[in-house]
């Protein structure tokens, strides 16, 4: 999957299939309200069952292209805020209601990655190019009907990290901490001040940190495995 996203290449032309997501959402705004949920599988099967043939049938005169690259989404602690983003898309923000709440133009070429902060009040967006990325962060309070352009200027956003493209983050009191490409694990603040760094050697695939924030567990797509003693301080020389 990375060598693909690594490719240069044409820029993709836009699907032009924006209506079919609306009517997504709609199906689910509407099951939402009258418990029709077998209705809704009916129209709209999950992910994991063959739904080619509904969309040929339902939607015969679209073109189907079913391709999404750098998909990324989470959710907030409180399940009440949605961040998702891809390739070809701005930062999206969707409330729990599935409403579209924000549209946040990245601030590097590609959306690639979003985390909330642990306390729920910012989300952080990264957005990449190449191997490398740019993050930022907004309060959540200033989510609601925000609409930037790519690489605006707003005083609602703040530049977090410059040169990381994540692939992997969490959050612990005021502190995020991600993993890049380039095999480093970096912490800032929600303020944007840098913490610490550590390479690990490769890509890092995921990570999670134990509930007492002071253990971190990182693998790599080299097929390491780091578990991390945070707050241990720097090792002495030998």
């Amino acid at each position: 999957m990375r060598a693909s996203w690594d490719k240069a290449g044409e820029e993709p032309e836009e699907p032009g299939r924006e209506h079919l997501a609306n009517a997504a959402i709609e199906a689910i705004r509407q099951a939402n309200q009258t418990g029709d949920w077998v209705g809704l599988r009916k129209q709209w099967p999950p992910a994991h069952q063959p739904f080619i043939h509904l969309l040929q049938e339902n939607h015969a005169d679209d073109e189907l292209s079913l391709d999404l690259s750098m998909e990324h989404g989470t959710l907030s602690k409180d399940g009440h805020l949605i961040a998702v983003g891809a390739q070809n898309s701005c930062h999206l923000v969707f409330d729990a209601q599935l409403n579209l709440i924000s549209e946040i133009g990245p601030h590097s070429e590609y959306p690639h990655y979003a985390l909330f902060s642990a306390d729920g009040r910012m989300v952080a967006f990264n957005a990449c190019h190449f191997y490398n990325g740019t993050t930022i962060g907004i309060l959540t309070d200033a989510l609601k009907g925000m609409k930037t352009d790519f690489y605006e200027e707003d005083n609602r956003i703040a530049q977090l990290e410059d040169g990381a493209r994540v692939y992997a983050g969490v959050s612990h009191q005021d502190e995020f901490i991600v993993g890049d490409a380039s095999g480093y694990i970096r912490a800032f603040s929600i303020a944007g001040d840098f913490r610490w760094q550590l390479f690990i050697g490769s890509a890092i695939s995921s990570m999670d940190l134990s509930s007492d924030g002071k253990t971190l567990v990182v693998s790599t797509y080299a097929g390491f495995l780091s578990i991390i003693q945070l707050g241990a301080g720097t090792p002495a020389p030998n």
